[in-house]
Order: structure tokens, then C-alpha cells, then sequence
């Protein structure tokens, strides 16, 4: 008979599939094998190459459980792994080597965690990596090389955490990046040259921080970006030819600053034809949920063009 794990804060996978926990690989909506680990009180990814099959598994969900840091290698031997879903558990911080070798890996989601720090190199390996999530965590520095090797990427999302700023070369080799949000979070400055490289980005997500001025060469080399959402924050300055060389920029959000009304004037004076400008000052602060509502809109109609 097999012995039931005691819960003193989770169990390991191992500790688990000792008990006679059954995992099963199965086919989701989406025709992939999916193996389904979501809310089982997990404390530990020891074990998880153990459960039958799972080399086969393409789609692995360990939403709501209670993992708390990843060691190197934890995922060995997952070459078929496409999708993987680790939010809403308490990892503090991503070292090296964490997701190596999975060589086929498209969507990585840590969202809803305690991360604090993302050490360099720590996605290395993920060359095929187009979707990482990294929303509502407490990230407070990124270090330049953080995202090195993910020349697939096209959607970072680093909304909802604690960055106070941004260091150059931060997004180095990221050539197919199209999506970047950086919103709500305390970012003060930006240093010019921030998203140098960023060749393809097509929407910048810069609202809810506290970002003061803006600086020429800011945006140099954006020349695919569509949107650059600047609302809320408290921008008193920007200088001539800060929006120079955005040749396909449709709409610039500048809306609850603190800009005068001559700079507004300037600044649509120096953006290219058919662009609109947002920048009226509205008392009443538009609510989250409706902010990302718009910002999706947004994403579909640029889709629908394409």
C-alpha cells in the first residue's frame, strides 16, 4: 500500500506519484498533449521527469502551486515541450540554466509570482521562444543580457512590476519583438538608446509609470512602431526631435501629463502624417480593466491591417 504524502507545506512530484498520484498526458482542445499539474499543492519540480510519458508532453500546466525556486535541469529531456505555464506560484528569482534544452518552447507564463531578479542567461537556449510572461511580479532590475538568444521573441510582457528603470542593451537581440509592455510600473527615466535594435516593435506600453522627461534618441531605430502608449505618467518635458524617424507611428497617447500646450502643439507639429495625438488632460483616471481593454483593441485592429 502506498504511503499518503504529509502536507507540511506541499509535496514533490515525487512525493506525489510515491503516493499513487496518477498524471496523465492527454490531447487538449488544441490537439496537443497536455499534462495537467495545476493546483496540487506542488512545492517541488523533483520527480517531474519521472511521470510516465512526459517526454512526449507538449503543453505542460503548472498554474497554482507552491514552487518556489527552479533548479537547473528541471526540465531536461522536454524537447517536445511547447507551452509552459508556471503563474500563480511563489518563485523569487530565475537563475541560469533554468529552461535549458527546451529547444522547442514557444510560450513560457510566470506570471502572478515573487520574482524579484532574472539573472542573466537565465532564458538561454529558448531560440524559439515567441511568447514570456512576466506580469505582476516584483522585478526591480533587469540586467542587460537577460534576454539574450531569444531572437524569436515577439511578445515580452514586464507590466505590473517594480522597475524604476530601464538600463541600455537591456532588450539587445530581440529583432522580431513586436509587443512590449512596460506599463505600470515606477520607471522615472528612460536612458536614450533604451530599445535600440528593437527594428520590429510595433507597440510600446510605457503608461502608469513616472516618467518625468523624455530625451532625443529615446525611440531611435522604432521605425515599425504603431502605438507609443505615454498616458499617466508625469512628462513635463519632451525635446524637439524626440519622435524623429517613427515614419510609421499611427497613434502617440500622451494623455494626463503635465505638458504645456505649446509643447503639445510642437510635438504634433513633428509627427508624421496621419498620426493622431492623444494628449488631453483627463481628470478622472481611466480604470485598468478598461485601459487593457483598449490596449487589445488596439493589438486586433493592427492584426486586421496586417
Amino acid at each position: 500500500a502506498k504511503n499518503n504524502p504529509i502536507d507540511i507545506g506541499g509535496f514533490s512530484i515525487r512525493e506525489l506519484l510515491d503516493a499513487g498520484k496518477k498524471f496523465r498526458i492527454r490531447r487538449n482542445p488544441l490537439d496537443k498533449l497536455a499534462c495537467d499539474l495545476q493546483n496540487r499543492r506542488i512545492n517541488s519540480l523533483e520527480g517531474l521527469l519521472d511521470i510516465p510519458e512526459i517526454n512526449r508532453c507538449q503543453n505542460i500546466d503548472l498554474n497554482r502551486n507552491r514552487i518556489s525556486s527552479i533548479q537547473p535541469g528541471a526540465f531536461q529531456g522536454l524537447s517536445n515541450l511547447e507551452m509552459l505555464n508556471l503563474m500563480n506560484n511563489q518563485i523569487n528569482s530565475i537563475q541560469p540554466g533554468a529552461f535549458q534544452r527546451l529547444s522547442n518552447l514557444e510560450e513560457l507564463v510566470l506570471s502572478n509570482n515573487q520574482i524579484t531578479s532574472i539573472q542573466p542567461d537565465a532564458f538561454q537556449g529558448l531560440s524559439k521562444l515567441q511568447r514570456l510572461l512576466l506580469i505582476h511580479n516584483r522585478i526591480t532590475l533587469i540586467q542587460p543580457g537577460t534576454f539574450r538568444g531569444l531572437s524569436n521573441l515577439s511578445w515580452l510582457y514586464l507590466n505590473d512590476n517594480q522597475l524604476t528603470s530601464i538600463q541600455p542593451g537591456t532588450f539587445q537581440g530581440l529583432p522580431n519583438l513586436v509587443h512590449l509592455r512596460l506599463n505600470d510600473n515606477q520607471i522615472t527615466s528612460i536612458e536614450p538608446g533604451t530599445f535600440q535594435g528593437l527594428s520590429n516593435l510595433g507597440f510600446l506600453y510605457l503608461f502608469f509609470n513616472q516618467i518625468t522627461s523624455i530625451e532625443p534618441g529615446t525611440f531611435r531605430g522604432l521605425s515599425n512602431l504603431n502605438r507609443l502608449f505615454l498616458e499617466n505618467n508625469q512628462i513635463t518635458s519632451i525635446q524637439p526631435g524626440t519622435f524623429q524617424g517613427l515614419s510609421n507611428l499611427d497613434t502617440l497617447y500622451l494623455t494626463n501629463n503635465r505638458l504645456s500646450p505649446d509643447t503639445i502643439q510642437r510635438v504634433q507639429q513633428e509627427l508624421p502624417p496621419g498620426c493622431d495625438l492623444e494628449a488631453k488632460h483627463q481628470q478622472q483616471e481611466i480604470p485598468t480593466e478598461r485601459r487593457e481593454q483598449l490596449a487589445e483593441a488596439a493589438e486586433r485592429r493592427m492584426r486586421q491591417k496586417r
